[in-house]
């Protein structure tokens, strides 16, 4: 009976195979969690004790920090990221995500040290996230970074570009209620990007950008403007854009050009006009926009509250579109009707009413 018992005990003995991978899958696996997490793993056992410090990716944001853990916060923190860079080997770090909600707790000064460090150490993806950081400033290392393929600024930074600005591998570019310097900031940031395929861009309030210039080269575009700024213009060739999104803009000032290549268009419009005479012409910026996309596959219009006194005979004919998805908010949709209609190759057709809050 004994026997018995012991060959069931081991036949579902646990067999940990995944310590048996090598090294460099291990660091990777570890590379998509939090770095906190991360370095507890080194409680598992002695395979696992210095695996944290080949990993190629730093992931870290104040609410991972507890007051308690140092008795205090700030300390915690430059204890804790501080304590990583000095430990990790000399490997490359891919990634640097660093998020800091807590304007209290964070020492703008070694926030730059770390950012140098993982410029130095072939960066790739840099996603930074300071709130009410008006005294912090961007190294000027990282707009000559070569290594760099995608950058993420959030959270008010204040952004002053050198006069040159050499980017060469920039892929992805999120800008998110940053503080630019000038209008010319953006424009040499842009042009210093010669790579640069996908442009996310939401402004805030007196941001200091009167004229968006995109080029031609971009493939997916995104901008979303919630200050509603009657000055500030948008300028675009879009001969190779494939996506566009376009939130909350004053249609009304914007040049797009070369616009028959775009496939997917996204296009919401939160705002309220009240006069007979704005609705009709925002509804008309809003159907020349349209009419110069004849190409899509897909159009999302949300909120579009102008196209209600919009003319039957304005819309334009979208022989390509194979997806439509409209999410409306009042029921004088009386162009519905004729949408479908100029629409004749649609395979998909997604109506959504909500309510107002």
């Amino acid at each position: 009976m004994a026997t018995q018992s012991n060959s069931k005990r081991q036949k579902y003995t646990v067999i940990d195979r995944i310590s048996a991978l090598p090294d460099s899958l291990l660091c990777q696996i570890l590379s998509l969690l939090p770095t906190k997490q991360a370095v507890v793993t080194t409680t598992l056992s002695t395979r696992w004790q210095p695996l944290w410090t080949m990993v190629p990716a730093f992931d870290f944001d104040d609410t991972e920090i507890q007051n308690q853990d140092y008795g205090n916060e700030s300390m915690a923190i430059t204890h804790f990221v501080c304590g990583f860079f000095t430990l990790r080997k000399p490997v490359p770090l891919k990634k640097f995500r660093l998020h800091l909600y807590n304007s209290s707790v964070y020492d703008p000064i070694l926030v730059h040290t770390w950012i140098c460090y993982a410029i130095g150490h072939d960066l790739e993806e840099l996603d930074l996230f300071l709130i009410r950081s008006h005294t912090f400033e961007l190294p000027p290392s990282l707009f000559s970074c070569e290594s760099l393929k995608i950058l993420s600024l959030n959270g008010k930074i204040p952004l002053n570009c050198p006069s040159s600005v050499h980017l060469p591998n920039l892929e992805i570019l999120r800008l998110i209620e940053i503080k630019y310097a000038n209008d010319d900031s953006v424009r040499r940031l842009l042009t210093g990007c010669p790579n640069l395929i996908m442009f996310y861009i939401g402004r805030t309030q007196r941001d200091n950008v009167i004229t968006l210039l995109c080029l031609p080269r971009l493939k997916w575009f995104h901008i979303r403007d919630e200050c509603q700024d009657h000055e500030f213009e948008i300028e675009m060739n879009a001969s190779g854009c494939k996506n566009l999104y376009l939130y909350d803009l004053d249609f009304q000032n914007y040049l797009l050009v070369n616009t028959t290549n775009v496939v997917e268009a996204t296009i919401r419009d939160l705002s309220e006009r009240s006069e007979q005479d704005g609705q009709e012409n925002y509804s008309q910026c809003i159907l020349k926009l349209l009419r110069a996309l004849p190409n899509l596959h897909t159009l999302i219009l949300r909120y579009i509250k102008s196209l209600s006194v919009a003319s039957t005979y304005d819309l334009p004919y979208f022989n390509n579109l194979r997806r439509i998805k409209l999410t409306v908010r009042c029921c004088k949709w009386h162009l519905l009707p004729y949408l479908l209609e100029r629409a004749q190759n649609l395979e998909d057709f997604v109506l959504v009413k909500v309510s107002k809050a």
